[in-house]
């Protein structure tokens, strides 16, 4: 797990680096010399994508997901033994949810093959990829549960 961690998170950077990349060219192309770069805008969009995607293995290894503390401070004073549980249910909710969004849509693309508006790439491969991406997230999620290695809650005095 620790080699596939690795692996997207490698992709991950890879495709924030490409965006970085594409972004400062086509803005230096387009004002100095008046001529951007074709198709700029929509490989930002997949490289977006990708790193989203990529992301979404290590970020529920980790139990790093962006949290919202509506309910927590709540949950940690009055339930702290079952928050952590809580948690981890509503990840691999999530994480499947993804999954089978994106699982429909890549078989409702199989069945009526699209191309990209500008690139004219398979949109039927990029979105094959993300589901792929996301599919890794559910392992993980399942080996977080099971490892039972809880991070820190907020209120921890070792938390920092």
């Amino acid at each position: 797990m620790r080699t596939m961690r690795t692996v997207t998170i490698v992709l991950g950077a890879s495709c924030l680096l490409a965006m970085a990349v594409i972004t400062v060219c086509d803005v230096t192309m387009r004002y100095l010399f008046n001529d951007p770069i074709f198709g700029a805008s929509e490989m930002t969009q997949y490289l977006l994508g990708g790193a989203v995607f990529s992301g979404l293995f290590a970020v529920t290894r980790d139990r790093a997901h962006v949290k919202v503390a509506i309910f927590e401070p709540w949950l940690i004073k009055h339930m702290p033994k079952i928050y952590r549980g809580i948690y981890d249910i509503f990840s691999l909710i999530g994480v499947t949810s993804i999954f089978a969004i994106l699982a429909w849509r890549f078989l409702d693309i199989f069945e009526y093959p699209e191309d990209s508006i500008v690139l004219g790439l398979p949109i039927g491969l990029i979105v094959g990829a993300f589901t792929l991406l996301s599919a890794l997230s559910i392992p993980a999620a399942l080996l977080a549960i099971r490892s039972g290695v809880p991070e820190p809650l907020p209120t921890d005095k070792n938390a920092e």
